[in-house]
């Protein structure tokens, strides 16, 4: 099996805005999302920031079948771990945003070391402005979070 054939994950933190997996969910009686989910269709107005607003990022290739590692990209869970980001590219990720473009950047710069492994609530802080979760705070909006300036 071709194990880079999984070379680009969804931002997990996008899951919950895509309707479709809250309807699964709750579809099969898991009730878990429910909390989390963000029911119903989302326009491009609705997302503040849709020219920083992370969709897609390159993943660390995996099996398919390893329980959704490949699939999903977040930065908090680190670069080039499971689930992460892959700086494959000269030290750099591509990422895709939701207005439609994609660009390349040094992965350190995606990420906040005091955020691997951490609790996601300053995901957006990191130094190359990318946001990934629609539903934690921005810089633009809150200058500190949980004492956390841009690092």
């Amino acid at each position: 099996m071709d194990r880079k054939q999984l070379s680009i994950g969804m931002i997990g933190e996008m899951a919950p805005w895509d309707d479709w997996q809250c309807t699964v969910d709750l579809n099969n009686g898991v009730d878990y999302f429910h909390s989390y989910c963000v029911n119903g269709f989302h326009t491009l107005p609705s997302f503040p920031y849709p020219a920083q607003q992370a969709i897609f990022a390159d993943s660390v290739p995996q099996d398919p079948w390893s329980g959704g590692g490949g699939y999903w990209a977040d930065p908090w869970n680190g670069i080039d771990l499971s689930f992460g980001l892959s700086d494959r590219h000269n030290l750099g990720t591509n990422v895709g945003f939701l207005d439609g473009h994609a660009k390349w950047y040094r992965t350190k710069s995606l990420i906040r070391a005091d955020q691997i492994f951490g609790t996601g609530q300053c995901i957006n802080y990191d130094a190359a402005r990318v946001y990934y979760d629609p539903s934690a705070p921005y810089p633009d909006t809150q200058p500190i979070c949980e004492g956390h300036g841009i690092g």
